[in-house]
């Protein structure tokens, strides 16, 4: 498994969500009523300077008003918020605010290519 011997932070979100940074791979480990996903995808090297960076419980709240100030955060304060939102879609990050973007939105961008 991926976190043998390795320096890693381990973030519990809520209960239903996970976000790991190991080595430059961001892994987010999502549960649900009957199994769990993971999706792991390389660091981008902008993630480090971004405003978001730290800021794991707003980003992957279940509360409608965090989510909407984590938008905000990404419209008004993020250079990125253009790759994020492509690196969301490319890999179907459908958990959490990317790119200004929700999980919900993000999956319809998703369904609509």
């Amino acid at each position: 498994m991926f976190f043998n011997n390795a320096p890693f932070n381990t973030l519990l979100i809520n209960l239903s969500c996970l976000l790991i940074c190991v080595k430059g791979q961001i892994s987010l480990v999502y549960f649900t009523k009957d199994r769990y996903d993971t999706i792991m995808i390389k660091t981008p090297t902008w993630y480090n300077s971004t405003p978001c960076r730290g800021q794991d419980r707003l980003f992957f709240s279940s509360e409608t008003s965090d989510r909407n100030v984590a938008k905000k955060i990404c419209t008004n304060e993020c250079p990125y918020l253009g790759e994020c939102l492509v690196m969301a879609v490319e890999n179907e990050l459908t958990i959490g605010v990317w790119g200004g973007k929700t999980g919900p939105e993000i999956e319809r961008i998703v369904s609509a290519a």
